[in-house]
């Protein structure tokens, strides 16, 4: 009876001692994650108007504003692949078909991984591409079509952008003048467009305008829904459009994480530990922080390059390309993690499809290396990479099998 009763008594301090100590890990977690920037993803999603973004829902699907193509938004961006089309770089202009058809369908490569959309109409989301080439600083936006106020007039074009100080406005704009997303390089693409001018694009814009205003439905919903007359019309009232459809439909979602923090609901004991590794131990949080797990900044991984690359030649300068400051060579933003187990596969080239691999490369690149496999620019490349990845390198300790997998558990409560 003696020996019951301490084999009893035993067995309830063990059971206390272990439900306090996974007490104290979900209490650990939910206020690393406050301290690291979580919020509510009702707190991160902008308002937006349905009967725009219902038009905008269109016009990101419609073939008729790509200039010179048979393409749309939706050829890259398509809901099956969670706003991404899984191809390790895109597949722009005069391509057909989805996924790997695509692929081989003889259209234009992009040479960078295309970006998913979630979040991206949301609070504060204002460093956009994986090379930071449009951002907003100052209260101006940068881009490619230069530093935009909140009315910019071309007096050759006639043509004016009203940005509204929105970094996603501006980012809309940049496929319909982007050769081999939505213009294909053709004699008169080349003869007539390729100008280091703002009024090149500004003119595509304007042809595209005319076409849409062809269209006596696309015409009578965008004079009512801007209360706008014909003539007043620009393309950026078709671009504001459609960022109302990526704040309807990409808008960030409850996931099991947000819940587990907000709502005190449950996580399994490997996606709990995942967390605090992601948060501790990992460093993951170091980069991947804030509302979107992003620190909108940018960072060099030892990523393998696959396809020509930005720059020819199977190389990629990234932030480099947007700045030309030597510091900013081979670094890419910081990439958001909602729905990161859906939108596969990884890296500003596309080069990794498994979630546990794309960690290990950030802390253990040389576990892949295989120099059979390399050209000679291959191989110096690899090597530039690797010097300047040397934060993530030295900052992140080993992650053994188990806890890879936890953390791996982790990202996917990050889905909805």
């Amino acid at each position: 009876m003696k020996y019951v009763i301490k084999t009893l008594i035993i067995f309830f301090i063990f059971f206390s001692k272990a439900s306090l100590s996974e007490g104290l890990y979900e209490k650990t977690l939910r206020e690393a994650a406050l301290k690291n920037g979580f919020e509510k993803p009702e707190n991160i999603n902008q308002p937006f108007d349905d009967e725009k973004a219902s038009l905008g829902k269109i016009f990101f699907e419609e073939k008729l504003l790509s200039f010179n193509t048979t393409n749309s938004c939706s050829s890259c961006h398509l809901n099956k692949f969670s706003s991404g089309d899984q191809l390790p770089n895109a597949v722009g202009s005069r391509g057909h078909g989805e996924g790997f058809k695509r692929m081989f369908s003889g259209g234009d490569i992009v040479p960078r991984n295309t970006l998913p959309l979630w979040g991206r109409g949301g609070k504060d989301f204002d460093v956009l591409f994986w090379d930071g080439k449009v951002m907003k600083k100052d209260g101006k936006v940068i881009s490619q079509l230069g530093v935009l106020t909140k009315n910019y007039i071309s007096s050759e074009s006639k043509y004016k952008i009203n940005v509204k100080d929105d970094a996603l406005l501006t980012a809309v704009h940049l496929p319909f003048v982007e050769i081999r997303e939505l213009v294909s390089d053709d004699e008169k693409v080349e003869k007539y467009f390729k100008k280091e001018n703002i009024n090149s694009a500004l003119n595509i814009y304007n042809e595209v305008l005319s076409r849409v205003k062809t269209n006596p439905d696309y015409l009578d919903r965008l004079k009512t829904l801007y209360n706008v007359h014909e003539g007043d019309l620009e393309f950026h009232h078709i671009a504001d459009s459609i960022v109302h459809f990526i704040r309807r439909d990409f808008a960030i979602k409850p996931t099991k994480f947000s819940k587990f923090v907000f709502d005190k609901k449950s996580m399994s004991n490997d996606e709990l530990r995942g967390g605090l590794i992601f948060y501790g131990k990992g460093k993951c949080a170091t980069c991947h922080s804030g509302k979107y797990f992003s620190d909108f900044s940018f960072h060099a991984i030892a990523f393998p390059q696959i396809g020509f690359g930005k720059n020819g030649f199977g190389v990629d300068y990234g932030k480099y390309n947007s700045t030309l400051d030597p510091k900013d060579l081979y670094k890419f933003r910081t990439p958001p993690l909602y729905n990161v187990e859906k939108t596969f596969p990884y890296s500003h080239s596309g080069s990794v499809y498994n979630l546990d691999e794309a960690i290990i490369y950030h802390y253990d690149p040389l576990r892949f290396y295989n120099n059979k496999e390399y050209s000679d620019i291959d191989r110096v490349e690899f090597y530039k990479r690797l010097t300047l990845a040397d934060r993530s390198v030295n900052l992140i300790p080993y992650l053994d099998k188990i806890e890879l997998k936890q953390l791996v558990k982790f990202l996917k409560t990050l889905s909805f």
